[in-house]
């Protein structure tokens, strides 16, 4: 399960300020491990390891390696990802293959993603993000809106909303709307190199998690994560 965030999950540690760097590592940590409005760890949070380099204004490769914060909780996960993107009429859109293997578990899964947002800063957003697992056969996806605000050349705030629907992804025995979210991605460049990204958000259940006894209905969950550039 790949972590899905509002636009681009390949790109959430790319600071705007470093927009045009080739190569970045970043390392950081989340209160919890919340993806598709379910917190995947049964207590603590996931230390995250990234990688993320541009081979040139198209193409990209991305490792993301994560651990889970907790000791007595046995989990890992590695994310690598190759990732197209372009812009065609104003619409900024990525299309990107994930190989994702959990270690400790001894399983695997291949993902095809699709993201794309009519992006222009200080204005409201539309976003639609696809996820499609090929282990699973189903489909997980979001649409929503997002504004990405410059409060100083050096703070830049995206605060979104999101409604997503699962089709099979999760393995739920029911489809339909999974999850409402809304929350606020912040980048704030230290210097030229070094950038701290925090992400804040509130999700809600819908009527597939719901039906699904074992699981929190509503989950809030805040990350801090440290970007060097090269």
């Amino acid at each position: 399960m790949k972590p899905i965030t509002v636009f681009c999950a390949y790109f959430l540690l790319l600071s705007p300020m470093n927009a045009l760097a080739q190569t970045e590592i970043s390392v950081g940590i989340d209160s919890k491990y919340v993806t598709e409005g379910r917190d995947n760890l049964p207590q603590g949070g996931i230390i995250w390891t990234g990688f993320n380099h541009a081979m040139n204004e198209h193409w990209s490769i991305h490792a993301l390696y994560g651990v889970a914060a907790n000791d007595k909780v046995s989990y890992d996960e590695l994310n690598v990802t190759i990732a197209y993107q372009n812009t065609i009429n104003q619409v900024d859109y990525v299309i990107g293959i994930t190989q994702l293997a959990f270690f400790k578990d001894k399983i695997s899964d291949t993902e095809v993603s699709v993201d794309m947002v009519a992006f222009q800063e200080g204005v409201i957003s539309p976003y639609v993000n696809l996820l499609y697992s090929i282990e699973q056969a189903g489909l997980f996806s979001e649409v929503g809106i997002q504004k990405g605000v410059a409060l100083h050349e050096l703070w830049f705030v995206t605060p979104y909303i999101g409604a997503a629907f699962d089709n099979g992804y999760t393995g739920s025995l029911q489809s339909g709307f999974n999850n409402f979210r809304v929350g606020t991605q912040q980048a704030f460049n230290v210097s030229a190199d070094i950038a701290v990204n925090a992400i804040f958000e509130q999700s809600f259940g819908g009527a597939v998690i719901k039906n699904e006894a074992e699981n929190r209905q509503n989950i809030f969950w805040f990350g801090m994560h440290v970007v060097m550039t090269f």
